[in-house]
């Protein structure tokens, strides 16, 4: 079953969405740009199946993460990526998004969502509530990086500082080493803050992969090298990048199946999610 959604970030007529809460959004949009169920992919300009990505990636999976930005109740979280995008990091939306779900993200919205309890349904979701990063964002090492690499790509001045915008939040990692980790103050700006960790990531890969002469890579290398620093950290992704001898994610020996995996899944579920056009881009 596939989801009908009219993009209403590109329509000119459409009121500002930033500052609609989701009960408003279904006056604002109206009956013609509703999330109705259908099984046609005409609706969906005939986007890639999940079948068809795990061949074309060879991706053990592809989920369907976009089921928390597909609704009328769920209006402020498509607007917070929206903004975030627009304002503070130059990465797609809709990557933001499915990475942040990647994370954990989806279990803070299902504590965050507001219900209509006489008629049983949900109709909004509370994004004012702080957000742990070590659990939902996967922001591990924010606080000590705050200040050094990741500078350059947080906003500039005063805007993001500490026991403002985050605070300083210690927690044990799967090894049981502690980690600087940090609470924000809302869900935009953690999602500034897993921003900045991608964007930095990303041209470690970037500076790396023109090191060992490497071709440019192309967005999807980019997109699945800069989930294997996220995720592997500086030391062993490089090490990857090296034994590879390429940019490519085609299976090899370079890297354990596990890393392979969830890099090439959080790539190949960015493919699917685009395609269903909830995001300007």
């Amino acid at each position: 079953m596939a989801f009908k959604f009219k993009n209403p970030w590109a329509a000119d007529e459409f009121v500002n969405p930033w500052d609609i809460n989701g009960a408003e959004a279904q006056k604002v949009l109206g009956d013609d740009r509703s999330i109705a169920l259908d099984d046609s992919k005409e609706s969906l300009s005939n986007p890639p199946t999940k079948e068809e990505l795990k061949r074309k990636y060879d991706s053990p999976s592809v989920y369907s993460w976009q089921g928390y930005a597909n609704d009328f109740s769920e209006v402020k979280i498509v607007s917070t990526f929206e903004t975030v995008a627009q304002k503070y990091i130059n990465l797609p939306p809709s990557y933001l998004y499915t990475y942040a779900i990647g994370e954990g993200l989806n279990d803070w919205i299902d504590r965050h969502y507001i219900y209509d309890d006489v008629n049983q349904k949900q109709i909004d979701v509370n994004l004012s509530d702080e957000i742990e990063g070590f659990r939902y964002l996967g922001t591990d090492y924010f606080c000590a990086e705050r200040d050094t690499v990741l500078k350059p790509y947080l906003p500039e001045g005063a805007y993001f500082q500490l026991d403002c915008e985050y605070f300083l939040d210690i927690e044990v990692n799967e090894l049981g080493d502690q980690v600087p980790a940090a609470t924000f103050m809302n869900l935009e700006k953690g999602i500034i803050g897993l921003g900045a960790t991608f964007l930095h990531r990303r041209d470690l890969f970037k500076r790396y992969s023109k090191k060992y002469g490497y071709p440019t890579p192309t967005e999807d290398q980019t997109t699945f090298w800069a989930y294997v620093f996220f995720q592997q950290g500086e030391g062993n992704a490089m090490k990857m990048l090296k034994a590879n001898k390429s940019n490519s994610y085609t299976r090899t020996s370079a890297y354990s199946n596990t890393a392979r995996d969830r890099a090439i899944e959080r790539l190949a579920t960015w493919r699917y999610v685009q395609g269903f056009n909830i995001f300007s881009s």
